[in-house]
């Protein structure tokens, strides 16, 4: 895909954010019945569960598809916050997260850092979240969730679900030097509770400014010193 294909592809998938307005197969994921054992990525008090069936969510203009065996600690909310954001398998915030962990991990990571972060948002306001704690948690993991460089979009693999609409779901031609800078998560680093604090009580919040909300969280990336890579390296491909 040529560079400046490329943008056009980001810029339309980026503008499509303002609303949300999809959903998911089934109505909620399902998992197996008993707690399994977490990864290491994980924080040592975090309770993981594996999906047990492919989790779709489709969009007017695309679709995408969690696939079963996903291992989830549900939406990643530090103790701190669970008494005024929720838990984190939450109903409330469990179908976003499960789409969210899939297409963080690096194997998965077809999609730019900012276009998931926002796919996190939009399920997020599909599942009745309301506005201002949606961009609040769509706030917090710009600042903490891993992020990497794509080095270019490889054509999606088709997703399980039937949709009629194209599927964003991963690609097996993926390999490691494709998706480049790539960084862990932080909601564990030093600051990363005040930059939350600092977030909640932003201007930007209030007035529902989603793009300056983002500014303003991705700024903090550089403030803690969090690695942040552009979101695209453009090669020979």
């Amino acid at each position: 895909m040529t560079r400046s294909l490329y943008a056009v592809v980001i810029l339309l998938f980026c503008m499509g954010a303002a609303v949300a307005q999809g959903r998911f197969i089934p109505s909620d994921p399902v998992f197996d019945t008993e707690p399994v054992q977490c990864p290491s990525r994980y924080a040592p008090q975090s309770v993981c569960r594996r999906l047990s069936e492919n989790f779709a969510y489709v969009r007017p203009d695309r679709g995408f598809e969690a696939s079963a065996g996903l291992i989830t600690d549900g939406a990643s909310i530090p103790g701190w916050a669970q008494g005024f954001i929720g838990r984190p398998h939450d109903k409330a915030f469990i179908r976003a997260a499960v789409l969210h962990d899939h297409y963080v991990r690096k194997e998965n990571a077809v999609l730019s850092y900012l276009a998931t972060q926002q796919l996190f948002y939009w399920a997020l306001l599909d599942s009745d979240v309301p506005k201002d704690k949606a961009m609040l948690m769509y706030a917090a993991v710009l600042v903490g969730a891993p992020k990497w460089s794509l080095y270019y979009r490889a054509k999606p693999e088709e997703c399980d679900t039937p949709m009629d609409v194209e599927c964003v779901k991963n690609d097996g031609d993926i390999q490691a030097d494709e998706v480049v800078n790539y960084t862990e998560a932080a909601f564990n680093q030093p600051g990363f509770q005040q930059a939350v604090a600092s977030l909640e009580n932003s201007p930007a919040l209030k007035s529902g400014d989603l793009a300056a909300l983002e500014r303003e969280a991705l700024g903090m990336r550089a403030l803690l010193g969090l690695p942040t890579p552009p979101s695209a390296v453009f090669g020979d491909q």
